[in-house]
């Protein structure tokens, strides 16, 4: 694959790869970096390729959504935790 080219990273496994960056938390820079191109151009390519900027969404609104789902289930767990302690206090 030519590193750097839009019409390589417009192909499916690179989009499933743009995701999983987003998805590991890595910052458009970084994730410019890793494709071999300069963050200048990927903002670019955003606006230009809309399956770019939706791959670079996609990604980050997984982490969002887990982000979510885990505080809820944290807080459910504090609040089951001090129950359960205040009984055994009691």
């Amino acid at each position: 694959m030519g590193r750097g080219k839009y019409h390589d990273w417009l192909e499916p496994d690179n989009i499933l790869l743009m995701k999983s960056w987003s998805r590991n938390r890595l910052t458009d820079e970084q994730i410019a970096h890793n494709m071999g191109i300069a963050y200048s151009a990927l903002k670019v390519w955003k606006g230009k390729y809309p399956a770019i900027s939706a791959a670079l969404k996609k990604g980050k609104e997984v982490v969002d959504r887990d982000k979510d789902v885990i505080e809820s289930e944290r807080r459910e767990f504090e609040n089951r935790y001090s129950v359960e302690v205040l009984l055994y206090l009691i």
